[in-house]
């Protein structure tokens, strides 16, 4: 479970609410391509998630809080306060409306990755209060 700690910290990754947006860039050789899913948050910053794919290599996906999408950027580590606000607070699947101006197969890579990404944050393993 996340330090109380982490909470007060500045640069603390905001209260996600959802799923504001998501776009889809296939590569120029077959089997590459990245994604970007950008997350809606109760203070209303910038926060996204990118999937790279390349051929040959596993995908990876990071997190970018910011306007700006860091390259070298990271998943957040398990058991820290950004793992917790995503593995417990994202949708269990990516939502029809982010996707509904995408070609139809770039709106399933969007899916695919968004997928891949709650396969790596793996289950929250905390039972939301009633």
């Amino acid at each position: 479970m996340a330090r109380s700690g982490e909470q007060a910290a500045a640069g603390a990754l905001p209260p996600v609410t959802g799923v504001g947006g998501a776009f889809h860039v296939a590569g120029s050789i077959p089997g590459e391509g990245e994604t970007q899913i950008f997350l809606t948050t109760q203070t209303g910053a910038p926060v996204s998630l990118s999937v790279l794919r390349r051929p040959g290599e596993a995908p990876s996906w990071s997190l970018a809080q910011g306007e700006i999408v860091d390259e070298a950027g990271a998943a957040p580590p398990r058991d820290t306060l950004a793992w917790y606000r995503l593995a417990c607070f994202l949708p269990r699947a990516l939502p029809d409306r982010p996707t509904a101006e995408l070609a139809a197969a770039d709106a399933d890579a969007a899916r695919a990755d968004y997928a891949f990404v709650l396969e790596g944050l793996g289950a929250c393993g905390r039972v939301r209060g009633s």
